[in-house]
C-alpha cells in the first residue's frame, strides 16, 4: 500500500496487515495495529493494499476485520478505535476507500467485493449500499466520482454507474446501469464495456476512458455505458 503522509507522521500498511504510524522525521513508532491479531483479519490472496485515509482526526483504513470490522477509524495521534463498520463474511478485497461531497454531504465510499456502501465518515453509520459481487474479491481500482455520479469497474464484476442523489439530508444512490464483468462472457471479453484489473478510469465530462484486462482502451458514455 502507498504510505499515506499526514504532517508529522506517516501512515504505513504491509501486505500481512501489519499497519504503522510512523515519526516523519525519524520513523519513531508511535502505535501500531495486526489486523490479523487484533481483529482476526483473513488476508486476500495478494495481501493488504488499501492505503489507509486521512479524514481530521481519524485514519480509516479497510480492515477486514472481525466483528463487524471491514472498516475501521483509528484516532490518528493515538491509535485508539474511534468506529468500525459492515460485515467481513467476505475477504476484504483491494479498493482504495474515499471521501467525496455529494449534495453538500462527506461521504466516505467503501467499495469492496459485496458491494459499494457509503458510510458517515465521523461515525461510521450507513447511508446507503448498493450489492454488486466481484468473483475472487479483486476490486483493486479506485471508485470516481464526478457529481452526482460514481463509477467502479473490476474485470469478474463489470463496470457500472450510480447516479447520487441530491439530499444531504438522506444520501443515497441508485443503479444507472451496469456492463457484464468478465464471469458474464463466455470467452471473457465484451467489446461494448470495459473491465479494468488493476487501473482507474478517467471520466471527463459525459464520457468515462479506461483499460480493460486485456489491455484494450476504450471510450463510454458515462450515463448509459454505451461504447463510443
Amino acid at each position: 500500500a502507498t504510505p499515506t503522509v499526514d504532517g508529522e507522521r506517516v501512515y504505513v500498511l504491509g501486505a500481512m496487515g501489519n499497519l504503522f504510524a510512523l515519526d516523519v522525521h525519524d520513523g519513531r513508532v508511535l502505535w501500531q495495529k495486526d489486523y490479523v491479531r487484533e481483529f482476526n483479519t483473513a488476508v486476500p490472496s495478494w495481501g493488504m493494499s488499501s492505503a489507509p485515509l486521512v479524514d481530521d482526526e481519524r485514519l480509516i483504513a479497510l480492515v477486514g476485520g472481525e466483528p463487524n470490522a471491514k472498516f475501521m477509524a483509528f484516532d490518528k495521534v493515538t491509535g485508539d478505535e474511534i468506529w468500525r463498520a459492515l460485515s467481513s463474511d467476505w475477504e476484504p478485497g483491494y479498493s482504495q476507500p474515499m471521501i467525496i461531497d455529494a449534495a453538500g454531504a462527506a461521504q466516505l465510499i467503501a467499495w469492496h467485493p459485496r458491494a459499494i456502501s457509503s458510510l458517515n465518515p465521523v461515525t461510521g453509520a450507513v447511508y446507503w449500499e448498493i450489492p454488486h459481487i466481484v468473483d475472487m474479491g479483486i476490486n483493486p481500482a479506485t471508485a470516481v466520482h464526478s457529481e452526482p455520479h460514481l463509477l467502479v469497474t473490476s474485470q469478474y464484476g463489470g463496470a457500472l454507474t450510480l447516479s447520487l442523489k441530491d439530499d444531504k439530508t438522506q444520501p443515497d444512490a441508485t443503479l444507472l446501469w451496469k456492463g457484464a464483468g468478465e464471469a458474464d462472457l463466455d470467452h471473457g471479453i465484451d467489446v461494448n464495456t470495459f473491465n479494468s484489473v488493476i487501473s482507474t478510469p478517467v471520466i471527463d465530462g459525459a464520457y468515462v476512458y479506461g483499460l480493460d484486462g486485456d489491455g484494450l482502451l476504450r471510450c463510454l458514455e458515462l450515463l448509459t455505458g454505451k461504447r463510443v
